[in-house]
């Protein structure tokens, strides 16, 4: 975890400090209220000057004031400067941010900054905005509403309701403060009239009313669609954290669009597909640029570097583009992907290595039933190789030394698949399917459950693990060969044609014991064999096995099966 993402918590919510620890990120309580909140060990505190600032470790103080003594102190500014003598840093507050903000966009703000690394941007970034921020040069990034929808925040009733208010209308700027009250509510009158913003917004977090002011930024828009996108607290802030530490990988691979076609300026109307969302418009790039990366737009203006660190499709020049991947610290192994066409994803160039990061395993091999099974077999120098189980098939059938007899193996041994055991009812496959189900399908079944478990994911709802974002997470499997199932399926509907050769050897006996005779050798050649059922199409085919694990675990990404 890189550490750089900081996640500002309600003064009521510092429960949550935990999970933001676990997370790999730091937490920071709101102290900026009448009462001093309890700030446990590892958290940040965010006070005003004056005011006590609990907890022991780092301080954010939301006004210009004294740094705290003995404490790392970030000063919040709303524009690029250098950092004051005895601060550690600034966290820098875009026009994006709630409260008293900036004027020019926070990715453009913090390119203008001439110490980035002592700089925490608030702006209202979004995973791949917070990448943008990571390749100005940022210590981090200061989450301030964009978690807000998670569930775990428990956020007051009437808070909760202003969250589904349309993106473009959620904050409003009133005498310089940035807040996301409604037009009518009668304490924006209060603040227009001069009144203190910090004691309009005191009792907040405890009843949540249209009354007290709510000095929140643009970054509330993008909150709904995180929470819906990563469910949880925990995973949102780990996409962030993914998101920040590959931002170079990012840079190399987004693609480039040609200059030129319409503009879109608001997050709610981000154009037809061509569009192109500019800054300096409405919204601010920090949240645009989220929203365009969400719905396959182009971006535009701002940073060239941060703009192509969002991941999006970029509208720059080629020479632009080059110049800037030009000066990125060489990968080993790999070269800069080619400038892409607008319509297409980043083309490779020669030499270029695709970036995979193996999380988990799971296997079912001879002798092995799991990974640390098979790499024990390996060290130990252990074969698995034996004679073919009379289950499997009968030597005594199939086996001729003699190299030259037709229809018979000249080999009895092999690796074997020895006591899988299907647990059905793990996979919610019902006992009637179960005997059509082929068993390459109920190998795979336990082995991808076998592979999430090794990456500590959550296998599914019942199950210990991390959550993950499931609706992107896709499924590709190879196969080289149909299953048992298709062999066995062949064999059985074969028995018409037999009995059509046979019938005629036993036209010297008598019509009844000719269809006596028929029955028991039809009894004996189907003995064994699946019957023909509605599930025995879906049970055999391999095309299949990669839907069945995708509904299995509820996977929403591609799937499919590619010939191994």
């Amino acid at each position: 975890m890189s550490g750089a993402i900081r996640v500002l918590l309600p003064p009521s919510a510092g429960d949550l400090v935990t999970s933001v620890l676990d997370a790999g990120c730091i937490p920071v309580v709101d102290g900026t209220g009448p009462t001093p909140p309890f700030v446990p060990a590892g958290a940040w505190v965010r006070t005003r000057p004056g005011r006590p600032a609990p907890g022991t470790g780092p301080v954010i103080l939301a006004e210009y004031g004294a740094p705290v003594p003995d404490r790392p102190t970030w000063l919040e500014t709303a524009v690029p400067r250098e950092v004051p003598p005895g601060y550690a840093g600034l966290v820098l507050k875009g026009r994006e941010a709630g409260g008293f903000c900036g004027e020019e966009d926070g990715l453009t703000a913090l390119a203008g900054c001439p110490e980035p690394d002592r700089v925490i941007l608030d702006a209202g970034v979004g995973p791949d905005t917070a990448a943008a921020a990571a390749a100005l040069g940022a210590a981090g990034v200061l989450l301030v509403e964009q978690h807000l929808a998670c569930p775990e925040v428990a956020l007051p009733g009437g808070l909760r309701a202003l969250l589904e208010r349309s993106d473009d209308d959620i904050t409003r700027l009133v005498v310089g403060v940035r807040v996301a009250n409604p037009a009518t509510s009668r304490v924006l009158l209060r603040l227009a009239a001069g009144d203190d913003p910090w004691l309009l917004a005191e009792g907040l977090w405890i009843d949540g009313t249209p009354d007290k002011l709510w000095m929140a930024g643009q970054g509330l828009a993008l909150a709904r669609e995180l929470a819906d996108r990563h469910g949880t607290l925990s995973a949102l802030l780990r996409a962030f954290d993914l998101a920040w530490s590959r931002w170079a990988t990012t840079v190399r691979q987004c693609p480039v669009r040609p200059l030129g076609g319409p503009v879109a300026r608001c997050a709610a109307a981000l154009g037809p597909a061509d569009a192109v969302a500019a800054a300096e418009g409405v919204v601010g790039s920090a949240v645009l640029w989220q929203e365009a990366r969400w719905r396959d737009r182009a971006v535009g203006g701002g940073p060239a570097l941060a703009a192509l660190a969002t991941g999006a499709s970029v509208a720059i020049d080629a020479e632009t583009v080059a110049a800037v991947r030009a000066g990125l610290p060489a990968e080993e192994g790999s070269s800069s992907p080619a400038v892409a066409p607008a319509t297409g994803a980043p083309s490779t160039a020669p030499g270029t290595l695709p970036l995979i990061a193996i999380i988990g395993l799971g296997c079912r091999f001879p002798g092995s039933d799991s990974a640390a099974e098979y790499w024990d077999n390996i060290v130990s120098a252990r074969s698995a190789i034996r004679e073919v189980p009379v289950e499997r098939w009968d030597p005594l059938l199939h086996f001729d030394p003699d190299h030259s007899v037709p229809d018979k193996t000249y080999t009895r041994i092999g690796g074997f698949l020895q006591e899988f055991k299907f647990d059905a009812r793990r996979f919610r496959v019902p006992p009637k399917v179960v005997p059509q189900l082929d068993p390459i399908q109920q190998i795979t079944l336990a082995t991808v459950a076998d592979a999430l478990a090794d990456a500590g994911l959550q296998v599914d709802s019942r199950s210990p693990g991390r959550e993950f974002d499931r609706s992107r997470c896709a499924v590709i499997l190879g196969n080289s060969m149909g299953g048992e199932m298709t062999d066995a399926y062949a064999i059985r509907l074969n028995w018409s044609e037999l009995r059509g050769q046979i019938e005629p050897a036993l036209a010297h006996l008598s019509p009844e014991a000719r269809a006596l005779t028929l029955a028991q050798m039809e009894r004996s050649y189907k003995a064994g064999l699946p019957e023909v059922t509605e599930d025995s199409m879906p049970g055999e085919l391999a095309n299949v096995i990669a839907g069945r694990i995708a509904n299995a675990f509820d996977l929403g990404g591609a799937n499919f099966t590619v010939d191994a």
